[in-house]
């Protein structure tokens, strides 16, 4: 067993299908099948239990995640301790990060690179996922933290995770226990102007869906939906996180959409530099291990990570 094997598990348990971690691995998939058995023939046990809409972690898969994920996590650790004593890391460092993230995100991550990294100045910007791509291209930014593009990029795109999409509505809504794509057509929706990355993703799984749906304003900005939201104006879309730390606050009624699955997959950005600065770097891998951090300690509403912890690619 050794860290190649051990980063390549955790993203087909990230993912819970071969095709897709094969994809994210850029390897083929007959190879990572047979890499999944050795694994399973060391450990003496299965690790994956295989089903029509993929595969989900057995027992021993979620001990031997737990324990894979903390081995990595202190390798990560050790790398950036090792750094320092080459030199105490310092420079300035621009963060940029989607609204709905900062809230879950920001102010941990700021922490530990004070912590870690306290000759590094941040400074933290929020913006709209088009403007961050356009502020990367243009280096106003060093790295940020986006909706992943959907086609190629003149950037290093390193995929985070995947979270689920909810429905919120009022707080005095009846909703039922599921919610489907369809049950939005009859609903008066507050969503995002038509570019922005989201309602681009919510459009599109309506047409797949032959829903169409009835939009009365819309609001680019996150704050300007729940507050519409919450004085019954309409319903709107949105990841859990974007509520904070309790998804049912008493402003709302949240359900997550299942019908289909409705998810947002969000990448660390960072422009393709000859040599990027050593503290754009390492605040890159605080970052990353900051989020598979919450996403392992389940403080990150419904997410899923999207890519092993040190798996990097330019899309």
């Amino acid at each position: 067993m050794d860290l190649h094997q051990l980063r390549t598990f955790l993203a087909v348990a990230a993912t819970g299908s071969l095709s897709q971690a094969a994809r994210q691995l850029h390897i083929v998939q007959p190879a990572l099948s047979r890499q999944m058995r050795l694994l399973e023939d060391e450990v003496g046990s299965p690790l994956f239990v295989r089903h029509a809409r993929g595969m989900r972690l057995t027992d021993a898969g979620e001990l031997l995640s737990e324990h894979a994920r903390r081995a990595l996590r202190e390798l990560d650790q050790a790398r950036t301790e090792i750094a320092s004593l080459a030199g105490e890391v310092s420079g300035h460092v621009v963060l940029g990060m989607l609204p709905s993230v900062g809230g879950t995100l920001a102010a941990r991550f700021t922490s530990r690179l004070r912590r870690e990294c306290p000759r590094v100045a941040l400074r933290v910007v929020s913006g709209g996922g088009g403007y961050l791509l356009k502020w990367l291209e243009s280096q106003e930014i060093d790295l940020a933290v986006v909706y992943e593009p959907s086609a190629p990029s003149h950037l290093d795109i390193r995929p985070l995770l995947e979270e689920p999409l909810h429905l919120i509505g009022p707080a005095a809504a009846a909703l039922p226990a599921s919610v489907t794509m369809a049950m939005l057509a009859d609903l008066p929706l507050v969503l995002p102007s038509a570019q922005h990355a989201l309602r681009l993703l919510i459009d599109r799984a309506a047409a797949a869906a032959g829903v169409a749906l009835s939009v009365i304003v819309e609001a680019d900005s996150m704050e300007m939906q729940k507050e519409l939201v919450g004085a019954g104006i309409g319903w709107t879309v949105l990841p859990a996180a974007a509520l904070g730390h309790d998804p049912d606050v008493v402003w709302f009624s949240v359900r997550e959409i299942a019908a289909p699955y409705l998810v947002r997959r969000l990448a660390l950005a960072l422009p393709l530099r000859p040599k990027r600065p050593r503290a754009v770097d390492i605040a890159a891998e605080i970052l990353v291990r900051e989020v598979h951090e919450l996403v392992g300690d389940n403080r990150w509403p419904g997410a899923r990570l999207f890519a092993a912890p040190a798996a990097g690619r330019k899309a």
